[in-house]
């Protein structure tokens, strides 16, 4: 799995440029039953509000020079200190083990089953708000959570649980970002194109004779290391 790795490393030059804090990979937090759902009036922090910058990324990888173990990262402030709005971003990256993926037809699926399983976090007093449309992710902090304690390593732990549940997950990198100085515009460019490769992918396995000429995603393609591979492998397999 490669297709990603020259994001990964863009991102990770944005990262580099700031100061960061590695957190712990622990948490007693406990989790909600069901989706948290919040009131503004019941909340003293919100994560990416639509009025400040939000966005997520998630990429994948195999190689272990760019995801080695599993980490939680923060740039900025911990929801301790925070207050009121406050611009956010959460960055994953997955290494993963494609050995176990038989064959191209089934990485979105795969992919996409992972990424899923962020949809099964619920962080007691922590509500995540997601617009896949734009690429957005944002939270809502309670106050009474805040007050308990709740950290981005709780939060980050609780992701990386979820997401290792999944036997072709090997390890988990999170980067929480709340700095308002953070080139949020780059990131959420590279996100747009992280995400155009995860659908081209879907577009490549579906329409084999497809003319790449006139296809849509054809500047992605010719852009991302592995991308028209994977198409001539199917093309020659057919």
């Amino acid at each position: 799995m490669r297709i990603y790795d020259s994001l990964i490393s863009k991102v990770s030059l944005l990262l580099e440029k700031e100061t960061s804090t590695n957190l712990k990979c622990t948490t007693s937090w406990p989790t909600s039953e069901e989706k948290v759902f919040l009131f503004t009036e019941d909340c003293s922090v919100e994560l990416g509000p639509n009025n400040l910058p939000s966005t997520y990324l998630i990429a994948y990888t195999s190689d272990e020079k760019l995801v080695s173990k599993d980490e939680i990262i923060l740039i900025g402030k911990d929801i301790s200190e925070l207050k009121g709005e406050v611009p956010f971003a959460r960055i994953t990256f997955i290494n993963i083990d494609d050995s176990q993926i038989k064959a191209d037809q089934e990485s979105y699926r795969i992919l996409r089953n992972i990424e899923y399983h962020r949809y099964k976090v619920n962080p007691q007093g922590y509500m995540i708000r997601v617009n896949t449309n734009q690429i957005r992710e944002g939270a809502r902090v309670s106050t009474v959570s805040q007050k308990k304690g709740l950290s981005f390593s709780d939060i980050g732990t609780k992701f990386l649980t979820e997401y290792k549940k999944d036997p072709k997950v090997r390890f988990v990198k999170q980067v929480f970002i709340t700095s308002e100085s953070f080139d949020y515009d780059s990131l959420r460019k590279i996100s747009h194109i992280n995400e155009g490769i995860t659908v081209a992918l879907d577009h490549i396995m579906k329409n084999l004779k497809m003319d790449c000429n006139t296809c849509s995603f054809k500047d992605i393609c010719d852009s991302i290391e592995g991308m028209r591979d994977i198409h001539k492998r199917e093309e020659y397999q057919m």
